[in-house]
């Protein structure tokens, strides 16, 4: 896992955290699993596009529960890059306490039969319910 997006430690160039630094990584070592947290913040257009390109990309969504209206278009636009099944439900704990937790379906335009919601209730079951260990090939480990 490799916090690929935004950081707010102002000595910390955000020119290192593009997502798209990655491709060169995953061209030199193809069976390399790599999980881009928080879906790239905010290049999540680039972190996209990069799980799609490569086979063993994958990211999540933990942080992104913070800014919904965010959070809902990247993923609709997951769906339409067809990498739904790329993203990995992620809580960003211990940074998220209990009183702030976070499901999928608390988000009003992601409930299911809201109407304003372009993702499926299977959709959003699969998200929450995504086969980490298996996407990354760790479920015999």
């Amino acid at each position: 896992m490799i916090h690929q997006g935004t950081t707010f430690v102002r000595t910390g160039p955000l020119k290192y955290a593009l997502p798209i630094l990655l491709d060169d990584v995953a061209i030199e070592f193809p069976e390399l699993r790599m999980i881009i947290a928080h879906l790239g913040h905010p290049w999540i257009a680039d972190t996209l596009v990069l799980i799609r390109k490569h086979p063993h990309l994958y990211s999540d969504i933990s942080a992104l529960n913070y800014r919904p209206w965010q959070f809902y278009n990247a993923l609709i636009m997951a769906k339409e890059y067809g990498v739904l099944d790329k993203i990995l439900f992620g809580s960003d704990y211990p940074f998220t306490t209990l009183k702030r937790r976070f499901t999928v379906a608390q988000h009003q335009p992601l409930r299911r039969g809201h109407k304003s919601s372009r993702l499926s209730g299977e959709e959003i079951e699969r998200l929450i319910y995504s086969p980490t260990l298996t996407c990354l090939g760790l479920e015999n480990v």
